[in-house]
């Protein structure tokens, strides 16, 4: 979400070279680091697995607290090495739920909200109860979440397909894919990019158009 703050501050930059009809939507799109992990764990020690020493750790902490404290709502919360971790499916079945039930402005702000949950709060988005609040934060229906969350087939084989429709060659998050809606090329983004960056894209897109 830190990450599509920048996306945003480029729109809002080059909202005067487009049109009023240009619309931009946002989607989430599945995608898991481990998609094999079993149980809950510390986020600390999955983060010492996946950089190797505590230096690398702590080197990355620091940067992303520095980040985060300049982004504003949803991430009230200084950025936090804190809390447990576990397999993300359910998270991503709600999301598909989220983005059916909400659009895409819905399941933006679920999204928003997990993230938060995940980088500034110290909760385990595996969980159940941190889904359905989650959810329920977003204005969606917590009741309805809960309902998807208790069945492991719902939106399963949804979020399976856009697993393999998108994950093809991602290696890492956040992982960016923007086309236009009349089609033609499709661009692509690994890891965090500043600001400047979705703007030089936008403009490439805008002048293709």
């Amino acid at each position: 979400r830190g990450r599509l703050r920048q996306a945003g501050r480029a729109l809002a930059a080059k909202r005067g070279g487009m049109a009023e009809s240009d619309v931009v939507e946002v989607r989430w799109r599945p995608f898991q680091l481990n998609a094999r992990r079993e149980g809950v764990g510390s986020k600390r020690d999955m983060y010492l697995g996946l950089f190797g020493s505590e230096e690398r750790v702590l080197e990355g902490a620091a940067r992303l607290e520095r980040e985060f404290a300049a982004l504003g709502a949803p991430f009230e919360e200084p950025y936090s090495l804190g809390g447990l971790v576990g397999n993300t499916f359910d998270a991503h079945r709600v999301a598909a739920w989220a983005e059916k039930t909400g659009g895409f402005g819905g399941q933006d702000l679920f999204m928003g909200e997990l993230m938060a949950d995940y980088f500034t709060r110290e909760r385990n988005v595996a969980d159940a109860q941190v889904l359905r609040a989650a959810a329920e934060r977003a204005g969606l229906d917590g009741e309805e979440a809960a309902a998807v969350i208790s069945d492991p087939q719902k939106y399963a084989s949804e979020t399976r397909a856009q697993m393999c429709d998108f994950g093809a060659g991602v290696r890492g998050v956040p992982y960016f894919i923007v086309r236009s809606s009349t089609g033609g090329r499709r661009y692509t983004m690994s890891g965090a990019q500043p600001a400047n960056m979705f703007e030089e894209l936008l403009d490439e897109i805008l002048d293709g158009e």
